[in-house]
């Protein structure tokens, strides 16, 4: 009689038992079903459980990203020749440095020789030769020289070291005057992620495109 009461208490607990198992956990996770997959003409629909429609995820499409490069980096610069320019690049005027740094090289060497030889026919305590106290002057002093000077020849070679003189500060001012325009580009960096395919899987694939 006690074996047939242990029995029954034993069999009482594993019907218990089981019917818990059997009971689903409210901490767990529901369980998802597997997605159904209708094939209809070339694309395929993605449904769930219950019949709605899966979506692709936003976050899953192709993204593109512009790297912006930082306010210090330096910017190529190259001459502008008309028609329309690259995308994220501008157009400046800066000053034609070419035109005024050749007007300042042949300006500074012709009245450095005008001004050497003032100040060895003309110098401190000694007496000056006709016209050569004028050298000292830019542009015009020549000019004045070559009124003055004794003989032909120096007439001529004040001549033509005041037009030199001339046309080459004028070509200094000519840059400012006349400037140039260019194209200021950045070099950036364009990201495009998409989803991609692999063994097993899928993932997300990365290409960096510099332009």
């Amino acid at each position: 009689m006690r074996f047939l009461a242990t029995t029954i208490i034993a069999a009482a607990t594993f019907a218990d038992v089981a019917a818990r198992a059997d009971e689903p956990d409210p901490g767990a996770a529901p369980k998802k079903e597997p997605p159904v997959v209708i094939v209809e003409g070339q694309r395929a629909r993605k449904y769930d459980a219950e019949g709605r429609e899966i979506t692709p995820d936003a976050r899953a499409q192709p993204r593109e990203q512009t790297y912006e490069p930082p306010s210090d980096s330096k910017p190529r610069v190259v001459p502008y020749e008309g028609g329309p320019i690259p995308k994220g690049a501008k157009l400046e005027t800066r000053v034609n440095w070419v035109i005024t740094g050749v007007g300042i090289g042949v300006f500074s060497g012709f009245y450095l020789t005008s001004l050497f030889y003032a100040l060895g026919t003309c110098g401190a305590m000694m007496a000056c030769r006709p016209g050569s106290e004028y050298l000292y002057i830019p542009v015009v002093g020549p000019f004045i020289t070559a009124g003055l000077a004794p003989t032909t020849g120096g007439a001529a070679l004040s001549v033509f070291d005041g037009v030199v003189q001339t046309v080459s500060f004028a070509m200094i001012f000519a840059g400012f005057v006349f400037p140039k325009t260019v194209v200021v580009m950045y070099d950036t960096a364009r990201l495009r992620a998409e989803p991609i395919h692999i063994p097993g899987g899928a993932g997300i694939g990365v290409t960096v495109e510099n332009f």
